[in-house]
């Protein structure tokens, strides 16, 4: 025992802690009722990529559970939180979460994705952070105490070892990418990342596996303003090639993004159409 510890300790648990929060603040138990709360079979391939890999956490932390090995317990979960959850999946969808309409199916699927992921995780930490895992469940749900339920069972999902291999494979791609725009950040050409185009060179069968997962959501994935396929030829890397320059356009003061100078409204046409949807009260000039 000593403050080294303790501090590692602590900041674990804040981590943890921290995602839980902002899960929470993306969803309201109460909301996500009936049809609002999507199955898992009408979630996305993206989705069901992250559940799949919170089944295999939660089997290994109930398997560590019987066998006493606490610190497995508490490893595997934080580490999940913090990659899995907060460095990733969190990360991307807040795109999603922050700027899509409302009730937009999209918004939804990752709403319903943060509630099982909450749902499975607190049960799971609870016999560690007996308090916290409380606390979060009265602002969760309020019927009764988190200690009285029991650890949930897998989704059951289909095509587990397709979807995997996918999105694996986009992954790599991703990993590519975040190569790219470190070396155009330390050169100077952009500065955050919403500022850059990417292009990409991708085989035909990459190509064919970013249209069925991400269709033309392939900017939102990276966190990019533009992400362009083409046929030409760029720096190669491990597993395509890519070239990043500075996107041009002005900064959508809703979203962040950069959409072409030429748009009539401050926000881009996207951020208007949800504005239209959401608030058709207002007009908008």
């Amino acid at each position: 025992m000593g403050d080294k510890l303790l501090k590692q300790c602590a900041e674990t648990y804040r981590k943890v802690r921290n995602t839980f929060r902002f899960m929470l603040a993306n969803i309201n138990a109460d909301d996500l009722t009936g049809d609002a709360l999507l199955p898992v079979n009408e979630l996305s391939i993206i989705d069901k990529a992250l559940l799949l890999k919170l089944n295999a956490v939660s089997e290994a932390v109930k398997e560590a559970y019987n066998e006493y090995d606490f610190m497995a317990v508490t490893s595997t979960l934080a580490t999940f939180m913090s990659n899995e959850l907060s460095s990733y999946y969190l990360d991307f969808t807040k795109d999603i979460l922050y700027i899509e309409a409302k009730d937009d199916v999209r918004r939804r699927q990752v709403q319903s994705v943060i509630y099982y992921c909450v749902d499975t995780l607190l049960r799971l930490w609870a016999p560690i952070l007996v308090h916290t895992a409380e606390e979060i469940n009265d602002f969760f749900e309020k019927e009764e105490s988190i200690h009285l339920k029991e650890f949930n069972a897998s989704y059951e999902i289909e095509n587990a070892e397709e979807i995997e291999a996918k999105v694996n494979r986009l992954f790599e791609l991703r990993s590519d990418v975040f190569k790219a725009l470190e070396e155009a950040r330390a050169a100077k050409t952009i500065g955050k990342s919403l500022e850059a185009t990417v292009y990409m060179h991708v085989t035909h069968d990459d190509k064919a596996i970013i249209e069925e997962v991400l269709g033309t959501k392939l900017a939102q994935w990276f966190i990019v303003s533009q992400a362009i396929l083409t046929d030409e030829t760029y720096t190669q890397y491990e597993n395509c090639e890519v070239k990043v320059e500075k996107c041009e356009g002005k900064v959508c003061p809703r979203c962040w993004n950069l959409h072409p100078v030429t748009d009539e409204h401050e926000c881009c046409d996207r951020c208007i159409e949800v504005l239209k949807k959401d608030y058709p009260e207002v007009p908008v000039e």
